[in-house]
């Protein structure tokens, strides 16, 4: 976008040769103006700031860091931020408000400019190269909007680097709202477009489609912009999107919780303690390789008379014999081997 784009010659209508219908959308658009030029004339302060905070930090590092990829993002954020802000969003919108009014008076000053009702329209050719110039600074905050993404995505992977953490926080902060400010503006570049495209239409009908102006979306952002591309290709080469596909609802059925059972203490019974007891049946699992018995497990029928009980036996675990030490014989020696002692 050209840093100066001069508009036409202002020509006006006075309000009495236009049509009632024509002044009621007229007051309706100039109230949605006034909302969007307050929305950018408050953002567009935080942005002034944001800059020159990101302008003090580059003059201070920028000769240490200059080879380095992620300051090359932060270069370019800076001369993407600066043409955002010579763009001066709120002085176009306040001029497009202005040309509703009468421009051979001059208000006194100190009074305040939009206080009076509007009495002019301006011409549609007028109308025209104002929303050119909205369009064209809706696409540059669009870039600086990519910009900041890509800027930040850089400098939070150089983070790793420990040594200029003071130095990459505060720029990623400084990216992180200086993103938010940009999708502001492209709000209110959206809501300027948009009432002034039915300010052209009932000025003059199909105005639009003669001067091959398209109105932007609702939510105009390049994610949004880049969904929509990708589903309509896909919705033109035929593949399904995923509607035509019925999907149900399934809900996952958790097994029911056993009840926590408070452990007691190991009861330990005798060989002879083999007989039938009521609510206790006997069980002897044998283990493999092994001459031992294992211990005897009982399941518990009635769990209210017993809480839990492990049964062990005094021959479950085996018994470990000392193994008998053998005398050692002494050494014999040449003489015994002759005399046989």
């Amino acid at each position: 976008m050209s840093r100066r784009i001069r508009l036409p010659l202002l020509e006006q209508k006075p309000k009495s040769n236009l049509g009632l219908v024509v002044c009621q959308t007229i007051d309706i658009e100039l109230k949605a103006l006034r909302k969007s030029s307050r929305q950018a004339s408050q953002t567009f302060t935080p942005l002034a700031n944001e800059l020159q905070l990101l302008e003090r930090i580059y003059y201070k590092c920028k000769n240490a860091q200059r080879p380095t990829l992620a300051w090359r993002k932060v270069v370019e954020l800076r001369r993407v931020g600066d043409r955002a802000k010579e763009a001066n969003l709120p002085a176009d919108i306040n001029c497009l408000r202005m040309s509703f009014y009468d421009a051979t008076v001059i208000p006194p000053p100190g009074s305040k400019p939009f206080k009076n009702a509007w009495s002019h329209a301006p011409s549609v050719k007028y109308l025209v190269a104002v929303i050119r110039r909205i369009f064209l600074v809706e696409q540059l905050f669009t870039k600086f909007l990519e910009v900041c993404h890509v800027t930040y995505s850089a400098l939070a992977m150089y983070t790793s680097n420990h040594g200029f953490l003071s130095l990459t926080v505060p720029l990623m902060a400084a990216a992180a709202r200086l993103r938010y400010l940009a999708n502001e503006f492209i709000y209110s570049c959206t809501a300027t477009s948009s009432s002034v495209l039915r300010i052209l239409e009932i000025l003059e009908l199909g105005a639009s489609e003669k001067y091959h102006l398209v109105e932007r979306p609702s939510v105009p952002t390049h994610q949004l912009e880049a969904t929509i591309g990708v589903q309509a290709t896909l919705a033109n080469e035929g593949l399904d999107l995923g509607t035509k596909v019925a999907r149900t609802e399934t809900t996952t059925i958790l097994p029911p919780r056993t009840p926590c059972i408070e452990s007691a203490r190991p009861v330990v019974l005798e060989d002879d303690a083999e007989e039938e007891r009521p609510g206790l049946t006997v069980q002897n699992t044998p283990a493999r390789g092994v001459a031992t018995r294992r211990p005897l497990v009982l399941s518990i029928e009635d769990s209210s008379s017993l809480s839990a009980i492990s049964v062990l036996s005094k021959e479950t675990l085996p018994v470990k014999t000392a193994k008998k030490l053998k005398p050692k014989k002494s050494k014999r020696n040449e003489i015994d081997d002759i005399f046989g002692f």
